[in-house]
């Protein structure tokens, strides 16, 4: 209360000057109608310095490196603004000796406000699969028909599928530890600001597995260039060789994901994936 008066102080005085008035003539109602107008304005600031949207990460230098990467991905609040977005997604896999595993395409489409709810449909080796996930009931269905006990499964599908195309802006979900580990020098000799990011599934729904991802951001623009991910016992490095400018969110239309150890030395070409068809539809 003593900071709400201490506005109502500084207001009166300077209206005071300006309109050359003296307040103690002011009638009761004005003097109340300048405390409201002091603590709206004092509300309002507060709720401004609230709305820091880097506030809860502990490391500040990895807060920076994020707010120039949301910078150049299209900004956070368009980010935030969508409201719908489907697209169709190629995932090639290879295997050590360069044959291909799989190569299937599924569609993709997600309601991200109000709330998240979204469906992943696909075909292989003729038949039709489908992932739905809702906050009140998520499964899969083959042929139309639901898979017993396919919730966990369909659950982590679905984030997964979330999480890595909404990088860099998904790194602001709660629950990840983010650290900044400096800069290192890209194999296309690009130099990168480092974020090392600690998920743990057990703890946080909206983690789809407990892993160690490191993400690499462009040191000049805060570009999205590439990221390393350890799935025990090894390391995967991925890539994003193309992306899209047509839509308000920069999106990747091609990314490539190789085999390595800890060091990022490749050892072969595992995945390739193609995102075509963007639709996205922002909220009012």
């Amino acid at each position: 209360m003593g900071r709400l008066m201490h506005v109502f102080i500084i207001l009166s005085r300077k209206l005071q000057k300006k309109m050359q008035i003296n307040l103690t003539r002011f009638q009761k109602p004005t003097w109340l109608l300048l405390l409201i107008l002091a603590i709206g304005c004092s509300t309002h600031t507060e709720d401004k310095i609230q709305e820091n949207p880097f506030a809860h990460i502990q490391d500040k230098k990895a807060a920076e490196v994020l707010e120039k990467a949301f910078n150049t991905a299209g900004g956070l609040e368009d980010y935030r603004n969508m409201k719908t977005i489907s697209y169709e997604k190629r995932s090639v896999l290879f295997l050590e000796d360069g044959s291909t595993e799989s190569d299937l395409t599924q569609q993709h489409s997600y309601t991200l406000q109000p709330e998240l709810i979204g469906d992943i449909i696909w075909k292989s080796d003729g038949n039709s699969y489908r992932i739905h996930y809702s906050a009140q009931d998520t499964y899969k269905e083959e042929n139309g028909v639901r898979i017993p006990d396919s919730e966990e499964s369909a659950r982590k599908s679905f984030f997964s599928a979330t999480y890595v195309l909404l990088i860099p802006f998904k790194l602001l979900d709660p629950g990840a530890k983010l650290t900044y580990e400096g800069r290192d020098t890209l194999d296309r000799g690009k130099i990168a600001d480092v974020i090392r990011a600690e998920y743990d599934a057990d703890k946080h729904d909206n983690h789809s597995t407990s892993e160690v991802w490191w993400y690499y951001f462009d040191a000049k623009d805060g570009a999205h260039l590439s990221s390393l991910v350890f799935h025990p016992p090894t390391y995967a490095y991925i890539e994003n060789d193309a992306i899209t400018d047509e839509h308000d969110i920069r999106f990747n239309i091609y990314r490539k994901t190789f085999r390595t150890d800890a060091s990022r030395n490749k050892e072969y070409l595992r995945g390739e994936f193609y995102y075509y068809n963007y639709v996205i539809n922002a909220g009012q």
